[in-house]
């Protein structure tokens, strides 16, 4: 297990650095990619770019998951992150508006959809990676601790954006570099999968039951990945924008709860392992949809550091609850053959869907209605919807059972 957790651990690190680096550092990068915008505008923009990745992204979850099915799952993980890094690195040498005009945001934008299509097989091919390989009745601690390599790679990009920010370009080539250790542990042989890949089955042989379950993991990620998006780069260039509190106290503010947040993420796999992953998936995505319409609406210019820790806490821990348990519920969704396709393009879809375009959707309410409880409208149905999903999802279980 030891083995198969460092394979899949350092890409989902890496995968995530560079996921949050963005979001991260788009309060920054706006003025410089969209140097003629007000700062509203200019954040808005910026934050658009996140969700074009469902251009290319479902293509990579069908490209990664046909290399993990058809040949080995190793393969495909080591392609996806050498792609990763590259992408990633050349960010770092783009221009900005005021040296090429629009040409800097266009080049922007298309080094991020590279990204994206390399990014599709990393987070669901690397837990399928790992939880194929341990006991069942682990699956649920092992995906939660999959997931602290998410934590981990968020706050190893807060941690640095906190303190060169202004060296941003750094940043994007740190991401590149670090993949050649990645991949040397990767490509090492003694590391292998002592599990032989499935026959490669095509999707359109799977039980249609299975199709249909692509429909439940993609909500699931859906959800997850918009509290994702809610919680760090949204909150991190919102915030400033509608409170006294600067962008740097939202930096180190957002490191210091993520280094927390960093060790919750195997306790709530304990807490769903013990008292079952639906229990666990539905109450937190209740109390976030309950609790998230009063919590953005008691923003404000007089809003205190403390009211937004609290606020922040209350939303990541509920997040935190649900994606503990994710990835061993949507394992248990999908036959063996085309397992890694299902996979991946359940989570991509769902990630690239509704989870994406969380920030830039919600910064687009409060510029509509200049009210600013009006981003929490976005998650509020979604929030709401889930425990419907995983209820009617479980009672077809249980007629298909019968």
């Amino acid at each position: 297990m030891y083995r198969h957790f460092l394979i899949s651990i350092v890409g989902n690190l890496l995968k995530h650095y560079d996921t949050a680096l963005f979001g991260l550092l788009a309060p920054f990068l706006a003025p410089l990619f969209f140097h003629k915008e007000d700062p509203v505008t200019a954040l808005l923009l910026t934050y658009a770019i996140i969700p074009l990745g469902f251009l290319t992204k479902p293509l990579g979850a069908l490209f990664f998951g046909w290399i993990g099915d058809r040949f080995e799952k190793r393969v495909a993980l080591i392609i996806s992150l050498t792609g990763m890094a590259i992408s990633t690195a050349a960010i770092g040498f783009l221009p900005t508006s005021v040296e090429v005009g629009e040409l800097a945001p266009f080049l922007l934008s298309c080094f991020r959809l590279l990204q994206s299509f390399f990014a599709a097989g990393e987070t669901p091919g690397g837990a399928l990676y790992l939880l194929e390989n341990v006991p069942a009745s682990k699956r649920t601690l092992a995906g939660s601790l999959f997931d602290t390599s998410t934590i981990g790679g968020s706050l190893l990009a807060s941690s640095l954006v906190m303190f060169f920010f202004e060296s941003w370009r750094a940043l994007f080539w740190l991401g590149g570099s670090t993949a050649l250790l990645c991949l040397w542990i990767r490509c090492r042989k003694e590391l292998s999968p002592s599990l032989a890949p499935p026959p490669p089955v095509q999707l359109q042989s799977v039980d249609p039951a299975y199709k249909k379950n692509l429909v439940v993991i993609a909500c699931m990620a859906g959800f997850s990945y918009a509290t994702y998006s809610l919680s760090f780069p949204l909150m991190c260039g919102y915030i400033p924008l509608v409170t006294s509190l600067s962008k740097e106290t939202m930096m180190r503010l957002n490191t210091y709860l993520t280094l927390f947040d960093f060790f919750l993420l195997p306790f709530f796999g304990l807490i769903a392992q013990k008292f079952g992953k639906e229990k666990v998936m539905m109450l937190s995505s209740l109390l976030l949809g309950l609790l998230i319409l009063p919590l953005f609406s008691s923003l404000g210019p007089a809003t205190t550091l403390t009211q937004v820790v609290i606020m922040r806490f209350i939303v990541v821990i509920l997040g935190l609850a649900f994606a503990a348990p994710y990835h061993a519920f949507a394992l248990e969704q999908t036959p063996p053959q085309n397992r890694t396709t299902i996979l991946c393009l359940g989570y991509t879809l769902g990630s690239q869907l509704i989870g994406a375009p969380t920030a830039a959707i919600s910064l687009w309410l409060y510029q509509k209605t200049g009210w600013t409880g009006a981003p929490a409208l976005y998650l509020l149905p979604i929030a709401l919807s889930v425990p419907i999903v995983l209820l009617l999802a479980r009672k077809k279980s249980e007629l298909t059972n019968a």
